[in-house]
């Protein structure tokens, strides 16, 4: 599984995807990206052949899931050859896929690893990647009706952080 939050500028470009997510290139790979307006992730590999997945398979969220200056939850759990991609902790579309075999590229944010195109224009925050594919109840938590799933309550200045996980706070003391 592969999980992150992100908050798009605007998702009304048609004339270029904007990629949150690769880990590939122009052969195989993962991805992660938005275009006309929808949320897209799948894989692909090519040549011919080599897995069935030409030029891809993608799955994609429902129109008018993701809007400009928001932040939203993906995740898109493998498992076998199914796969499900989450939007705000809602399993939106799930698919049959065929594995993608191993790229020397690098994981890469925002663009695409080969030659810089496809730039995201926004914000992207908590990137994780399991080695398992998340039950639809795990997705959930991790989305935590959107407010993640590290924080449990806030009151004025005082926050309750959960035990598992990392966070780091940082303070500012004026006059001092």
């Amino acid at each position: 599984t592969i999980e992150a939050w992100f908050k798009v500028d605007s998702v009304d470009f048609a004339d270029h995807k904007q990629t949150i997510y690769e880990q590939g290139g122009t052969v195989r790979g993962l991805n992660i990206y938005i275009y006309g307006g929808l949320l897209y992730a799948g894989g692909w590999n090519e040549p011919d052949g080599e897995s069935g997945w030409d030029p891809g398979t993608w799955l994609v969220t429902d129109a008018d899931a993701i809007k400009s200056g928001n932040w939203h939850h993906v995740a898109i759990a493998f498992n076998n050859d199914k796969a499900v991609i989450f939007a705000d902790g809602v399993g939106s579309s799930q698919g049959t896929i065929a594995p993608v075999t191993t790229s020397a590229l690098a994981l890469t944010l925002g663009a695409t690893p080969t030659n810089g195109y496809s730039r995201f224009t926004g914000m992207v925050d908590d990137l994780r990647i399991y080695g398992k594919a998340l039950s639809t109840a795990e997705v959930t938590t991790l989305y935590g009706g959107g407010s993640g799933d590290f924080v449990t309550a806030k009151s004025g200045n005082v926050a309750t952080i959960k035990k598992s996980g990392t966070v780091t706070l940082s303070a500012h003391a004026p006059g001092t």
